[in-house]
């Protein structure tokens, strides 16, 4: 729903519209759906929303926020992690299992812990 005067107003950013125009290509190959702009939008399919509690970029409350048009979603969250949490811990797992229609059990993120703060080339802090 991005028109062409907000991609307009992205290309005077520091970031331009990159990211819209990234989305647009990676679009052209994704199946459409006919969406009135003005009503809520629902989303039938499985999905599995994924967060870090300590995400500051898409924050646990922004996906939270989505599943009120995802009656079919769940949202799991990483309590020690940000952003980018899909390749840590048993993520890679979860996501597997959702794809292959398995009740996700995600008792297994609360076992992952953030690694040790590095002061120096010398490794972490013991």
């Amino acid at each position: 729903l991005i028109d062409e005067a907000m991609r307009a107003a992205a290309q005077k950013t520091v970031l331009g519209a990159t990211l819209i125009d990234e989305f647009r290509r990676a679009c052209r190959h994704w199946p459409r759906a006919k969406v009135e702009p003005r009503g809520k939008l629902r989303v039938m399919a499985p999905t599995l929303l994924m967060s870090g509690a300590l995400d500051p970029v898409t924050p646990p409350h922004w996906a939270k926020r989505a599943l009120e048009s995802l009656p079919h979603g769940r949202h799991v969250v990483m309590p020690d992690a940000a952003h980018g949490i899909s390749s840590r811990g048993c993520s890679p797992r979860l996501i597997r299992d959702f794809l292959d229609g398995v009740m996700v059990d995600a008792t297994c993120l609360d076992a992952h812990r953030r690694p040790a703060f590095f002061i120096d080339f010398a490794g972490p802090v013991h």
